[in-house]
């Protein structure tokens, strides 16, 4: 029977089911049931082979050969692992392999750990296991192929192999290790498929040089904004043609699953391994930090899915405090590393939000080996439990962060609804957020200057029914929502609008403009400057470095740089005349508003603009909670109770000026229930 599989094993995922067939239409059930298997599971798969028996002509005679199906044998301590030994081979020769116990301690920096997709659980191949048949997918046999070496063992750490995944007991304690593992391994090797397109070479070229070119000029001008934008002739590559190459690249599979995003962060060296081309994994950090950074630069390359690695970068990887990693390799990764602001594990947790996960609790669990998931005395913020359903992970886990004093003011700012449906689903507690929704930004950021809800600590009250009470003040009512903010209708780039904005000639910022207008009147005479103000946040992150002047002055150069190129015929993508007086500033902050809207409020104790989710509507209230540093949109149900919308940004409320007022006695705090 091993022959048999041998010769028939599947070479693409659409054989896979064909080859099952094949070899279910051969095997006996008499044989299956006398090895322990049902016959109805014998034929579901190609997992029958596990347990067949394999005639083979030996000297002598014909004799019956067994070959048993591998199970794993229990670690002998917590502080042991599995190690798989990798047998030597080339091309299409057979996969076997042995696995060996040890103390991580004791193969420290001795083996490599491989990050990689599973690939659908569906189509499996066999391998040989310590001389028995395991099931692995088929992406992860690629992966082996493509990193075992022509002639030596070698040492490997892969999950599906290494972790017995039909035990949830030893699941859970081995998670609690990832982090330990993917430290404790000499290199970290990121298999992400064949070239099958013969790209990967051009590609990697590509970004090196870029990132060559763009590191260069920091070291000469010290600062990022502080290097000259960009102009004709470019002096990094302007063809589009050659970048479709790294976009190819950044969809692969492997860049949108969560498990992924630990091991490669921690890994001492990492590695993309394409085909049999390599890149290290800074040089890909390096050029998302560029294009978020610089306007000019992701104009140049043009659209790149980059965002969801720099925030990564920047929330994800420089928590982690390993002191050998990739993560200095180049400056601009550096630079990030160094500027550690004391990070929230929860903006660990809304960094990967929306990524990808075969068990959408993992979007909690594959984060729990770093630094920032522990409490104040120690004890892990969530324990891993794959017994409990995904409400109750997300609940428990919203309620860690609720009773931690340093996470509490922003749980809910981390609440993000994708549409109407999704805020008014009964079943799930509008306050509590849901790790697997995608989501690129939030206004609330624990550096920021912002103190709506004053100094005071956030106290809130979990209620049996799974309600929160909270002090609040309600402030006003939404009277006017704008269209929806799009960052690609924001961008200096008008063939990325759209269809109504390019024919019309129009930006889509003046349209916003007059909407908004027309909904506050009567105006006041410094609405604009309100305007403007709104869409930059007041700048959170460097409070009075920019003054009003120097701000309407970008405001002003944005929207001229706009409309004139929404009146210029060409396909490229203008950077405007005077590139010394690029709006980079102000442009970086808009690109915060992505998903947002304009909101005009009915408040006297307040500023009259804000930005709200895309999911609020007039009628909505706007709530200052005591304790909490942005005001909350607010949808009423009855009496006190009301669903929780989403943080907002609400002018001239930003700095406790609210508070102020109910110390005062000119506003009254009340009791709010949020379902």
């Amino acid at each position: 029977m091993w022959e048999l599989f041998k010769s028939r094993r599947p070479q693409k995922a659409s054989e896979a089911r064909d080859v099952a067939a094949s070899i279910d239409g051969e095997a006996s059930t008499e044989t299956a049931s006398s090895s322990g298997i049902e016959p109805q599971a014998a034929s579901n798969s190609l997992a029958i082979i596990n347990a067949q028996s394999a005639t083979a002509n030996l000297a002598g005679g014909a004799k019956r050969c067994h070959l048993q199906s591998f199970s794993h044998s229990p670690l002998p301590s917590p502080e042991h692992t599995r190690m798989l030994i990798l047998d030597p081979g080339c091309g299409e020769d057979e996969l076997s392999c042995n696995l060996e116990t040890a103390e991580l301690i004791r193969v420290q920096d001795d083996y490599i750990a491989l990050s990689y997709v599973w690939g659908d659980a569906a189509y499996k191949t066999p391998i040989l296991c310590d001389g028995k048949v395991m099931q692995i997918t088929l992406n992860l046999a690629e992966a082996l192929r493509g990193l075992r070496d022509p002639v030596a063992p070698k040492r490997l750490w892969a999950d599906a192999i290494c972790i017995d995944q039909t035990n949830n007991v030893e699941k859970n304690h081995q998670v609690k290790r990832m982090g330990t593992i993917y430290t404790s391994a000499g290199q970290v090797v990121v298999w992400l498929g064949n070239d099958n397109e013969d790209i990967a070479r051009d590609c990697f070229d590509l970004i090196r040089s870029t990132n060559s070119y763009l590191d260069q000029q920091l070291a000469a001008y010290g600062t990022v904004l502080g290097i000259p934008t960009l102009a004709k002739p470019y002096p990094i590559c302007d063809d589009r043609l050659r970048w479709d190459k790294a976009r190819k690249l950044l969809s692969l599979s492997w860049f949108t699953r969560v498990w992924v995003i630990q091991e490669a962060g921690l890994a001492k060296r990492c590695t993309l391994q394409w085909g049999q081309y390599e890149l290290d994994f800074s040089h890909i950090m390096e050029l998302a930090l560029w294009q978020f950074h610089r306007e000019d630069v992701a104009t140049v390359i043009g659209p790149l899915k980059l965002a969801r690695l720099n925030n990564l970068c920047r929330h994800i990887y420089r928590t982690y405090d390993n002191s050998i990693t990739w993560r200095t390799n180049l400056p601009l990764v550096r630079e990030v590393m160094e500027d550690n602001k004391n990070q929230l594990f929860l903006d660990v947790l809304f960094a990967a939000s929306g990524m990808g996960a075969a068990d959408k609790r993992d979007h909690v669990f594959a984060f729990l080996g770093g630094p920032l998931s522990f409490q104040p005395d120690g004890q892990p913020l969530v324990e891993p439990d794959y017994n409990k359903d995904l409400l109750d992970v997300n609940y428990e886990t919203a309620c860690s962060f609720l009773r931690h004093p340093r996470e509490a003011p922003f749980l809910l700012s981390r609440v993000k609804h994708l549409s109407l449906n999704n805020l008014g689903d009964p079943n799930i507690p509008s306050w509590i957020p849901r790790w697997d929704t995608a989501t690129e930004f939030t206004i609330s950021r624990h550096y920021f200057w912002y103190h709506a809800g004053g100094t005071s600590n956030f106290r809130p009250e979990i209620r049996g029914d799974r309600t929160l009470a909270v002090q609040g003040i309600i402030i006003g009512s939404v009277v006017f929502t704008s269209r929806i903010i799009y960052k690609h209708n924001i961008g200096t780039d008008p063939n990325a609008w759209d269809e109504e904005y390019r024919a019309a000639r129009k930006p889509f910022i003046d349209v916003l403009w007059q909407e908004t207008l027309q909904a506050a009147s009567p105006a006041t005479g410094r609405l604009e400057n309100e305007f403007a103000w709104t869409l930059a946040r007041a700048f959170p992150a460097t409070p009075g470095k920019t003054c009003d002047a120097q701000h309407m002055a970008e405001f002003a150069t944005y929207r001229h740089l706009l409309r004139s190129a929404a009146s210029e015929s060409n396909s490229q993508p203008a950077l405007g005349h005077d590139i010394e007086a690029f709006p980079r500033n102000f442009m970086h902050r808009l690109n915060y508003c992505d998903d947002l809207r304009v909101a005009v409020l009915d408040s006297a104790q307040s500023g009259r603009l804000g930005l709200v989710p895309h999911v609020a509507r007039p009628g909505d209230c706007c709530c200052i909670l005591l304790g909490v540093p942005v005001p909350m949109i607010l949808r009423h149900v009855a009496d006190n109770r009301y669903i929780l919308v989403g943080e907002s940004y609400i002018d001239g409320v930003m700095a406790g000026e609210i508070v102020e007022s109910q110390a005062e006695g000119r506003v009254k705090e009340a009791l709010v229930i949020i379902t």
